[in-house]
């Protein structure tokens, strides 16, 4: 009895997490990886039309009742506050872009471990055709070898690779359930991820197109933000140096004994921006620019010899790829055809036509190996590109 409840209890909790956990699709997963990441809107800054209020207070010969009081001040104006609005702007918008390419990262490695698990999936199911077949060879081998003692060895071979294709199976299931299981790791709720096939004919067919596109180089937002930041303080820097009121000031001196002592004085101080300017603070700022302006033509040469290599590659792939389907298609034609015309002289060995089946399964598991090498290098194309950072909302889309 205490067995049966324990085995009910477990049963039930089993029932209530299975309930608990959501189904998702690969898209709907994305989706929410965007709503976790994306960065929130910024509050505008501006700068106070006062940058410095000073107040003095001073006793003469410590007669507390004879103070001067004095207030002073330094404006700004619209020049500078406009400038510092917009250095500001462009600081948030910085951190803004490096969040969201942070986030253009990880939906591309979603893209790749799904593009990945499709993949083992699809090897899975190949592997275990051939392992159908192979059991019916070693159904006639077995026959054979009750007959023939000779025909014992090629029993315990095709015994032998049965067990090493299941076993490679069952590892390759492994792999693609703990791949599945951190995909759904890559969001706070608890989910189950529905899987489904990509397109692989579409995603050939876009590395092909890739080809003939000419593509610039790729430079991200956040490192186009720099000169931009620059340019910014430039401005600002400017806009400082030409300020012409400096600072105002009001002083009252009294209460005083003599009435010509108690007055109330106004000051100002004015710059003459022509001999006043830092000239070192723009040059310097220059310099800078000067250096991130070399720094993003580094950039954009590595960029362009990136997507060559990958460009290269590709077409490597491809050619290998379209190559190996000519022959094998030939091959399966010649084979069968000999196995045609020889089933039309004589009765031959069954295994004959199993082994052919098997050959035309491995055949497809060697293209599919290339097939994942061209899925692969379009991957990096969409990396070295600006694809990713257009923020991909589908990976049922492979454009």
């Amino acid at each position: 009895m205490v067995r049966h409840f324990f085995i009910m209890v477990f049963l039930s909790l089993s029932t209530c997490l299975l309930y608990a956990q959501q189904e998702i699709s690969i898209d709907g997963l994305v989706a929410k990886v965007y709503q976790e990441n994306l960065p929130s809107s910024a509050e505008e800054y501006k700068l106070p039309w006062i940058e410095e209020l000073n107040v003095r207070s001073e006793t003469r010969d410590w007669k507390l009742r004879e103070q001067s009081y004095s207030l002073r001040l330094r404006p700004v104006s619209i020049r500078e506050r406009r400038a510092s609005s917009n250095l500001y702007n462009s600081w948030q918008q910085e951190l803004a872009y490096l969040k969201l390419e942070k986030v253009y990262d990880q939906v591309a490695d979603i893209h790749e471990e799904w593009v990945d698990q499709d993949f083992i999936s699809r090897q899975i199911k190949l592997n275990k055709k051939i392992v159908d077949i192979l059991s019916d060879v070693e159904k006639v081998n077995a026959k054979q070898s009750l007959i023939d003692a000779d025909k014992l060895s090629l029993l315990l071979v095709v015994r032998s690779r049965i067990a090493k294709v299941k076993n490679k199976i069952a590892l390759d299931q492994k792999r693609r359930n703990d791949k599945l299981v951190a995909l759904t790791q890559q969001v706070k709720d608890d989910y189950i991820l529905l899987t489904d096939s990509i397109d692989l004919n579409g995603y050939i067919e876009s590395a092909k197109e890739s080809l003939l596109i000419t593509d610039g180089p790729y430079v991200s937002e956040s490192d186009k933000m720099d000169m931009q930041i620059l340019s910014r303080e430039m401005e600002l820097e400017k806009a400082e140096n030409s300020r012409v009121l400096d600072f105002v000031s009001l002083q009252y001196r009294g209460p005083h004994d003599d009435d010509l002592e108690e007055r109330v004085s106004l000051g100002m101080s004015f710059n003459l921006p022509f001999f006043n300017s830092n000239k070192l603070s723009i040059a310097k700022i220059k310099v800078e620019q000067e250096r991130e302006q070399f720094q993003l033509e580094t950039i954009e040469e590595e960029s362009l010899l990136k997507i060559a290599e990958i460009k290269k590659s590709l077409l490597s792939n491809i050619y290998e790829y379209d190559s190996f389907k000519k022959l094998f298609t030939e091959l399966e034609v010649e084979n069968l055809q000999l196995i045609t015309n020889l089933e039309g002289q004589t009765i031959i060995n069954p295994t004959i036509k199993l082994n052919h089946k098997i050959q035309i399964l491995e055949n497809k598991l060697s293209l599919l190996n290339l097939q994942k090498s061209i899925v692969k290098d379009y991957l990096e194309y969409l990396k070295a590109t600006d694809k990713y950072t257009q923020g991909l909302q589908s990976l049922s889309s492979i454009k």
